[in-house]
């Protein structure tokens, strides 16, 4: 690149920290079988396969397996056809070639020549598509599309409190779907639905040493869950979901907490939200060669943005240039902002999905539900209603609440509540439902710890 300091080109050199992707892309890159294979895991050697008469036991599913080390996979490149035999994997015998390992040529080789980079260890667990649009999407479906698929009516009056669930003031983002596309839902869509379905089924339908170790054990007591529904569901249709990929690379989200930190820091969200804005430029093409449409689009408009902010480029003459005054003066004609965003698709924020539904100079409207600061730093729960803040308590909660995730709310009296502008919000509550007289508040809304 060209450095303006030294008025020379430089060579900048960058170290591969990680590769953020999807399953089947990080499987690529990694040089292994699509996730269906024998052995899909690119971290260790597990043995997975969908179309089983029956499951191992759990422990198979939450413990650990030798590890896919990057030796294996230097190993594996020696030959192009991957018949190299893998020696060194205990609990396998010498013979194994590494095709039978899963390993397969998909031209990504040179990726190996990287010393920073091992695929072992820095194609750290997603949870986008491994919880959102894995083991949520599996569930969801299979809720749906299985378990009341001939109980129409129970599904229609799951659909009514879904629909009825978007004059919640709780959560940010209002679900407006169907719930018979969920096999088309996004990420977003799964995580609004996580956040509001216990509740709903819980009390609709009802008659469920550090934070890493808090992690892995809540990963082993979803497995563990999930093995106890895969061996007791009756249903023909039925998919056992223990042994699904994704749900096995969840084991390895502890290890790479540790070596990378939050999985919020490294999750594809953000990414697939860029999405949208690729797809509103394919509609004005004729769609026939996609990938050079949209690489000229964005190059045109990278270039363009590059001569108005002033940068330089080599010219016919081999000097550089920058643009002339005359640009520079149109800039600050329009300087406020419509220019970019007429012509260059402005800079759009991303949508934080993860928010907890409390924005800056947000108006509380009348039945929102939210955890209050007093004067007197003391919190309170309370419902807003004509600009004032009518108090609730928590009942003590019965073993059902507890299980579920949730606890019943109850109004002191009338004339017990707080103006509205004498109280600092704290975050809020989602308290759609009601039991009788008692509000629910739904736990599993993201915030409301």
């Amino acid at each position: 690149m060209f450095s303006a300091e030294d008025n020379a080109y430089v060579l900048v050199v960058s170290l591969l920290l990680l590769i953020e992707a999807d399953t089947p892309c990080h499987s690529e890159l990694c040089g292994l079988g699509a996730p269906n294979s024998t052995y899909p895991c690119r971290k260790c050697y597990i043995k997975l396969q969908s179309r089983i008469p029956k499951l191992n036991e759990v422990e198979y599913y939450t413990n650990r397996h030798p590890t896919r080390a990057k030796d294996h996979y230097i190993q594996a490149t020696s030959t192009p056809d991957r018949d190299t035999v893998i020696p060194d994997i205990s609990y396998f015998d010498n013979k194994n070639t590494a095709e039978e390992l899963s390993f397969k040529n998909k031209s990504t080789d040179k990726l190996l020549e990287l010393k920073a980079y091992d695929q072992s260890k820095d194609t750290p667990a997603e949870i986008l598509h491994y919880i959102l649009l894995g083991i949520a999407k599996y569930l969801i479906t299979n809720l749906v599309k299985v378990v009341l698929n001939k109980n129409k009516k129970e599904l229609e009056e799951l659909f009514d409190y879904v629909k009825d669930y978007k004059n919640s003031r709780g959560i940010s983002r209002v679900f407006t779907r169907s719930l018979t596309h969920a096999g088309s839902f996004l990420g977003r869509d799964f995580k609004v639905l996580i956040q509001i379905l216990p509740v709903i089924l819980a009390i609709k339908f009802a008659d469920t040493e550090t934070y890493i170790s808090e992690v892995d054990s809540a990963v082993r007591s979803l497995i563990e869950a999930l093995h106890k529904y895969d061996t007791n569901c009756k249903h023909k249709k039925h998919a056992f979901y223990t042994s699904k990929p994704k749900v096995h690379l969840l084991t390895h989200l502890p290890e790479d907490l540790q070596r990378f930190g939050p999985a919020l820091n490294y999750e594809t969200e953000k990414g697939e939200q860029f999405n949208k804005h690729i797809c509103e430029h394919l509609f004005h093409t004729n769609r026939m060669n996609t990938s050079k449409d949209i690489c000229l689009k964005f190059g045109k408009q990278y270039m363009t943005r590059h001569i108005i902010d002033g940068s330089s480029w080599i010219g016919k003459n081999g000097l550089r240039e920058t643009h002339e005054k005359a640009i520079a003066e149109c800039m600050q004609q329009n300087s406020d902002g419509k220019f970019h965003e007429t012509l260059l698709s402005g800079s759009r924020e991303f949508a934080d999905n993860n928010s907890t539904g409390l924005t800056p100079g947000r108006i509380l409207k009348d039945n929102t539900f939210a955890l209050f600061r007093q004067s007197n730093r003391h919190i309170i729960i309370g419902m807003v209603l004509f600009s004032k803040v009518y108090h609730l308590y928590i009942k003590y909660p019965s073993a059902h609440a507890v299980h579920n995730n949730y606890h019943l709310a109850l109004k002191y009296a009338d004339d017990i509540y707080t103006p509205l502008d004498e109280l600092k919000v704290v975050c809020l509550l989602d308290m759609h439902l009601k039991v009788g007289c008692k509000y629910v508040v739904n736990l599993n809304k993201f915030g409301s710890y």
